[in-house]
């Protein structure tokens, strides 16, 4: 059976209302005791008693996960310190970059032991240490190796253990280096022990071998433990033990997958130190920023680090990782974006790739949640996105070779939305029986007009004008441009509303016959997830959302225009909406078919808003919320933050890559301000209050640039040492070669 991405929400309505009546127990938090009464029972009778470890469990309170990846493999390290869920406070897991996952179906969760058995231990003389929550110390992404590396500490009186955790910029690798330093006085024999226990679910043949000092596990690939050390012994059936000798206070540990006949290379400790200089080389290249504020520094690192780690060299990249196991056309052009601003422009390009060759139908449609569900339910907003995408690759990298390539393609998805199905050749807006959240008549929304649709078919088309200007395709150019001035034009005459206070805004949707669509009411409500607000709130509303930004975001309106005021006053509604722990929620909770909560990348189109329109206390409030909440110290933000979760029908709540584009984009976009053009780079700096300088160092075409920006008493540029003027607090500067230097002073 096909399910659409939310008809999660509206899956088995009895099933939900055998969990509200506690029918199916082992879903409760605190099951009963187990009896081992036969008494009056029958076989059987007590079957909730088997459960799953809860490491299977995304969203756990205080959760933190850090990604690691290199477009082979991907690995990830939790650390969850509340007591409460009974996870384990450390976990290693890791699979196959090319192969979507959920959680438990990751290669070292184990069904009764979770991840428990990923953790050290030392032998030290003759006691024995693991990591518990009375001797974790601290984790954290460490970057001084020039590379990502996440590095956890703990110990005690007697001993401290340092691990670190990074992976090569190629190979299916993940390295583990372990530092035991001893702070007694005395001479201890010290010796490590790694399990490789592994998913029993994909791996059968499980052994170890001393002659190759391995741990081996067999199944839908092989999985590997080895060492660097050796001085390393294998014992049972998954240990492989290191003895530190006298003089030496680390060892390499190394988990690796499978490879390709040809590929596979003995690891030394020669090519160990040639292939981390090769990874420290490949991230100096990348965009680098650094500010006086810790908050802003790190969420951009993370951001990026993120971006390697979790796309597939082959372009392929989960929408929601341990979540949906699908792709979008409009999640991967963030995407892509994000990985432009950050200097991934290969990767980049074989995502765009990826995209232009399988995510285009015959008819210029693309696809959602891995398929396409026809022309009411269609996307509009992906054709304008992917649009936008391609212009926005071709100003970073100056690779026009591939509009050539794929030209026809191109025009395809140009012109799908001006397909009389959709485009009102009347009101000149898009329609169809869909929202931007995936909402379709199902949940109550009519035929009519969807101001995202609007926006970015009007944005993407403008910028697909001018690809084709500068191709030579000048009827095309004017076509596409003209159709985008059309939209535009009706969308702010169509979709703003006037109220009794003279307050202008956009509104989200309005109905064919022209009235403004502000509730939607399900035909049939025992179709929604029983308790959720949209089957049980008699007036669901569908105002305010914080798609209605958009257009602020990108400047398509004059951010001090009346309505981008409205616009926002009337979104301040979501903040805290029905809860008290921070962040915007997409839409009006009273429409929400899932349980209310924040959404982190509908908060940065918030934020993103507030910093067109200058109101800089409001984006640091987002960015504040961003760094505190859980994720914010490893980068993996959850798609959202709700108290509780629904899970079943709904898929378990996982790791959403829009939201790390959205971080990147208010860094480089609004606040630093690179915005390359087809012609000329411009840079609009912004400073946010109480960030005083910026250094950046980013690539454009066959540029390198080292900008920074300070706040001075006056607004000028200095680009090499030449005084260049700036119009409207922008500088703009021509392509070139080679190495430039830039200053700027702002206000």
């Amino acid at each position: 059976m096909k399910m659409k991405r939310r008809e999660f929400l509206i899956f088995s309505t009895a099933f939900l209302s055998q969990i509200s009546e506690n029918k199916f127990k082992f879903f409760s938090r605190h099951p009963e005791p187990i009896s081992y009464t036969t008494e009056n029972g029958k076989p059987f009778e007590k079957f909730y008693t088997q459960r799953m470890h809860p490491d299977y469990i995304t969203a756990l309170p205080g959760v933190e996960y850090f990604f690691l990846g290199n477009g082979e493999i991907i690995a990830v390290i939790q650390l969850c310190q509340d007591e409460r869920t009974n996870a384990s406070l450390f976990g290693l897991t890791l699979w196959d970059a090319e192969r979507f996952t959920r959680k438990w179906s990751t290669f070292l969760y184990h069904p009764e032991r979770g991840f428990e058995n990923t953790k050290l231990t030392v032998k030290f003389g003759d006691e024995f240490f693991t990591l518990d929550r009375g001797n974790f110390k601290k984790i954290y992404w460490d970057l001084n190796r020039g590379f990502p590396v996440v590095k956890l500490i703990w110990g005690n009186e007697k001993l401290e253990v340092e691990e670190e955790f990074f992976v090569p910029i190629e190979g299916k690798i993940l390295f583990r280096n372990i530092k035991v330093t001893n702070k007694t006085n005395i001479e201890i024999p010290t010796s490590l022990r790694l399990q490789l226990y592994p998913n029993f679910g994909l791996f059968d043949e499980i052994f170890t071998s001393e002659k190759d000092k391995t741990a081996y596990a067999k199944g839908y690939t092989t999985l590997k433990l080895q060492t660097l050390s050796e001085n390393a012994k294998t014992s049972g059936r998954y240990d492989l033990w290191v003895e530190l000798e006298k003089g030496v206070n680390n060892a390499i540990y190394i988990y690796s997958l499978s490879e390709a006949k040809g590929k596979e290379q003995k690891m030394t400790s020669k090519n160990f130190i040639v292939i981390t200089k090769k990874t420290s080389s490949f991230w100096n290249d990348k965009t680098k920023i650094e500010t006086d504020s810790e908050i802003l520094n790190s969420l951009f690192n993370v951001s990026k680090i993120c971006f390697k780690s979790t796309i597939a060299k082959s372009g392929k990249r989960d929408s929601g990782i341990w979540q949906y196991n699908m792709e979008w056309v409009r999640d991967d052009s963030m995407f892509l974006l994000g990985l432009l601003m950050c200097g991934f422009f290969e990767e980049a390009k074989t995502m765009l790739i990826k995209m232009l060759e399988k995510f285009i139908g015959p008819e210029g449609q693309t696809i959602e949640s891995s398929r396409w569900f026809g022309y009411e339910l269609t996307e509009l907003d992906q054709n304008g996105e992917l649009l936008y995408a391609l212009w926005s690759y071709v100003c970073w990298t100056g690779d026009f070779e591939i509009l050539k390539r794929y030209w026809d393609k191109i025009k395809l998805v140009a012109e799908f939305p001006l397909k009389d199905v959709f485009w009102d050749k009347t009101t000149k807006l898009l329609k169809n029986k869909r929202e931007f959240w995936e909402r379709t008549d199902t949940f109550g929304v009519e035929e009519g007009y969807e101001l995202a649709y609007q926006f970015w078919v009007s944005f993407g088309l403008k910028k697909a004008s001018e690809l084709a200007k500068k191709l030579g395709y000048d009827a095309l150019s004017r076509r596409w441009s003209l159709a985008a001035d059309e939209i535009k034009n009706s969308m702010i005459k169509i979709m703003v509303h006037n109220d009794e206070t003279g307050k202008k805004f956009f509104i989200k949707r309005r109905k064919v016959n022209g009235e403004w669509q502000r509730y939607f009411i399900p035909p049939d409500r025992k179709r929604m997830p029983q308790n959720s607000p949209i089957a049980t709130e008699p007036l669901p509303s569908a105002e305010p959302d914080t798609s209605e930004v958009l257009p602020i975001v990108y400047g398509f309106v004059d951010p001090n225009d009346d309505i981008c005021i409205g616009t926002l006053e009337r979104i301040e509604k979501l903040w805290n909406q029905r809860w008290n722990y921070g962040g915007y929620e997409r839409y009006d909770s009273s429409s929400e078919p899932e349980p209310p909560g924040p959404w982190p990348f509908a908060s940065l189109f918030v934020a993103r808003a507030y910093m067109e329109m200058n109101d800089q206390e409001k984006v640091w409030r987002v960015l504040n919320w961003l760094y505190n909440i859980n994720g914010g110290k490893s980068g993996a933000w959850f798609e959202y933050y709700p108290v509780e979760q629904l899970t079943p029908p709904l898929p378990p709540i996982g790791i959403v890559g829009w939201t790390w584009a959205e971080l990147v984009a208010l860094v480089i976009y609004h606040i630093v301000g690179i915005r390359p053009e087809i012609e000329n780079i411009k840079i609009k700096p912004s400073l946010l209050k109480n960030l005083n300088f910026i250094n950046a160092n980013f690539k454009i075409r066959q540029m390198e640039i080292d900008l920074y920006i300070e706040r001075g008493r006056e607004i000028f540029a200095i680009v090499g040492d030449k005084k260049v003027e700036m119009k409207n607090q922008t500088l703009t500067v021509p392509y070139s070669q080679g190495k430039m230097k830039i200053k700027i002073s702002t206000i």
